[in-house]
């Protein structure tokens, strides 16, 4: 029986990951660098950073500080703008009635991550939470599903994740946790290597009720 849950945060927990990418859009505008929508599905999931090294390999040095940082000053802006996912309230409560260890592990930064938690009154419900500055990869890398599991003190067999992108699912597998997907941003065919995959997260909360014996 799962003892444990790990959430990421961006598109899981909060619709966020939208409002950081136009961010970032017109921060590199600025910059005269142009960010396709067409490479929003490799943005989720992972830190700016390494996206950013990925896809604009010429960034460097100061500049590339720079830009991250005017993007770390902008996400702080209008948090209300970053809606809870619909169905998590329900499902947290849900986990913290079977006495379940849930925690958060994202590429996000602390502050950012305590904040929106405090903006939507849901803090309460993680243990713990691993963010950006606790591990040095960016997913697909396990890292950060590794730390939580030590920070959790409990096997991968008894432990589930809950991603919504394909850097998150394959992060997860790696680790050899069994990772439930959902369809926040990503298509079904992106989240392939996922355990089960859902709409949202009202029939992920479906289906953790009818199977948490089981799971």
């Amino acid at each position: 029986m799962v003892k444990g849950v790990i959430f990421d945060f961006d598109g899981v927990l909060v619709d966020s990951e939208r409002k950081k990418f136009n961010d970032l859009r017109f921060i590199l505008g600025e910059q005269g660098l142009r960010l396709g929508e067409d490479v929003f599905s490799v943005f989720i999931g992972k830190k700016t950073r390494s996206f950013l090294e990925h896809e604009f390999p010429t960034l460097v040095g100061s500049r590339l500080d720079a830009v991250l940082k005017r993007r770390e000053i902008m996400q702080f802006q209008d948090l209300k703008k970053n809606k809870l996912i619909v169905g998590v309230r329900d499902l947290l409560r849900f986990l913290e009635m079977k006495k379940a260890v849930i925690m958060i592990s994202t590429g996000s930064k602390r502050k950012f991550v305590e904040e929106l938690l405090k903006v939507h009154k849901i803090r309460h419900y993680f243990s713990r939470i691993i963010s950006g500055e606790d591990f040095s990869t960016s997913k697909p890398d396990p890292e950060c599903f590794l730390v939580a599991l030590r920070q959790m003190g409990l096997k991968p067999d008894y432990v589930i994740v809950i991603e919504d992108s394909a850097a998150g699912v394959a992060a997860a597998k790696a680790a050899n946790i069994r990772v439930f997907a959902i369809k926040t941003y990503s298509k079904e065919a992106e989240l392939s290597g996922a355990n089960k995959i859902f709409n949202n997260a009202l029939d992920l909360l479906d289906y953790i009720k009818k199977n948490y014996s089981n799971l």
